[in-house]
């Protein structure tokens, strides 16, 4: 059996990041005999193989492209109307096929394998919520006082089942009505009776949310595009109540990337997306939303050819 400063020490020195749920920590104690399962568990994790395939592609120097990316982040009424409804087209067939995943891309989790695999796609949601915490614990941030949370891109409700377990309510929201249906089965399955679902069919919708004090998005805004994201972030920041905080994930830049929101879609419905949102664009938006950014660090969420980062935000 290992220990929990065995099992500390190696989300430190392999994923360099630091692990105090005890839950999680726990689950590892009991899944591994000896530090040597530990250790080719740890090396043989989808994160760390992430961190090689990007060393193994210089993905590290891939800060920002050489030259402006030729970027649409405004679009017509019209236009955006397109892009939502081919969204959602393609988060539906997804849905209905792969819902499990779509949310996360590991062959354990497609629709023929799921079920043995269910326990463990669910409690990996509970990184997020260790996430938040040290996130907050790191930048000296209040989250008792924070009592609602809104969730953009729940799926199939794998974090949303955790949210609930800190906050007094949860709103998660989904483009997708059969990933909305599992997350409502999900939420009964585990017994969280404080979240509502909403189904985001257009962009209006945002606009109706109760207030909250607390957002929460990863691996959602990457799969929009950029004139959608703008539309997203406005609405969601401006529901935030005084003092809130954001913690999302979102992409700046890819390699070799280019939007017009004149052409979109280019691609038939049902393919996976990925979109990039300029940081001049994105720190715009941020001070016309009157909020202040805690931190703005690049993470490992994406492919090799893209820049992603974790951002947190304070509403003033």
């Amino acid at each position: 059996m290992v220990t929990k400063e065995q099992v500390q020490a190696a989300f430190h020195l392999i994923l360099g990041r630091e692990m105090h749920d005890e839950a999680i920590i726990n689950r590892f104690i009991a899944n591994y005999k000896d530090v040597a399962a530990l250790l080719r568990g740890f090396l043989n994790s989808e994160e760390f193989q992430i961190y090689l395939a990007r060393e193994a592609a210089g993905s590290t120097k891939f800060v920002h492209p050489t030259v402006a990316q030729s970027v649409d982040t405004h679009a017509t009424e019209a236009e955006l109307k397109r892009m939502v409804k081919h969204i959602e087209e393609s988060w539906a067939m997804l849905g209905a096929s792969e819902p499990h995943w779509s949310v996360l891309t590991a062959a354990r989790y497609k629709a023929d394998q799921i079920d043995a695999n269910a326990d463990e796609f669910f409690n990996s949601g509970k990184s997020s919520i260790s996430e938040i915490k040290t996130t907050f614990a790191r930048n000296n941030l209040d989250l008792a006082r924070l009592r609602s949370c809104f969730e953009l891109g729940c799926g199939v409700g794998r974090v949303s089942i955790w949210l609930a377990e800190v906050f007094d309510h949860v709103t998660a929201a989904d483009i997708s009505p059969a990933h909305l249906a599992i997350a409502r089965e999900t939420a009964k399955k585990y017994g969280r009776d404080n979240i509502d679902f909403l189904h985001v069919d257009h962009l209006k919708r945002l606009e109706t949310i109760t207030p909250f004090d607390f957002f929460f998005s990863v691996l959602v805004f990457q799969h929009n595009p950029p004139p959608v994201i703008r539309q997203l972030l406005t609405a969601i920041l401006s529901r935030m109540r005084p003092a809130g905080v954001a913690l999302f994930q979102i992409p700046s830049a890819i390699r070799n990337y280019a939007f017009s929101s004149a052409t979109y879609p280019a691609n038939p419905a049902g393919a996976m997306e990925m979109h990039a949102f300029p940081e001049r664009e994105f720190f715009k938006l941020v001070a016309e939303q009157g909020c202040d950014v805690i931190e703005f660090r690049t993470d490992l969420h994406t492919n090799v050819n893209m820049l992603s980062h974790t951002v947190v935000l304070q509403k003033a």
